[in-house]
């Protein structure tokens, strides 16, 4: 049987691999403080214990905003194009992934605007399932 954090730990060895293509990182549970930087956070929501183990993730990108002078105004505006790109290659390592020990499967995703950040960010939820008793 796995841990949540053995679940994060999986997620974080299938992404890694997509952060060269950062500005920043890919890191569990929280976010660099002050980060204005293109990153990636995994966490978790719940993961039930047994045989049959069902579990509910969170990957969220964050992307900085853009400045956009609008009638003699500074103001942040997502980086649409960027949010896109990160989110397609995201789910590309971690959609629909059945073997014989677990499966990972998008559930769904929502973009965020993170106040404090001045970002926006997607927010993957994701499912891990796994159908047999895990031994270390």
């Amino acid at each position: 049987m796995r841990t949540n954090i053995e679940v994060i730990d999986l997620i974080y060895q299938i992404l890694k691999p997509l952060e060269e293509g950062l500005s920043g990182g890919i890191y569990k549970i929280q976010r660099p403080a002050n980060s204005n930087k293109e990153d990636i956070v995994i966490n978790s929501l719940i993961l039930a214990s047994g045989d049959i183990q069902k579990g509910t993730f969170n990957i969220n990108i964050h992307v900085p905003d853009l400045l956009i002078k609008f009638k003699n105004q500074t103001q942040n505006q997502p980086d649409l194009k960027r949010l896109k790109e990160l989110n397609k290659l995201v789910k590309s390592k971690i959609d629909e992934i059945y073997n014989e020990d677990y499966n990972l499967f998008v559930l769904w995703e929502n973009t965020l605007k993170d106040i404090d950040a001045k970002n926006h960010y997607i927010n993957i939820r994701i499912q891990f399932i796994s159908y047999k008793a895990y031994f270390n």
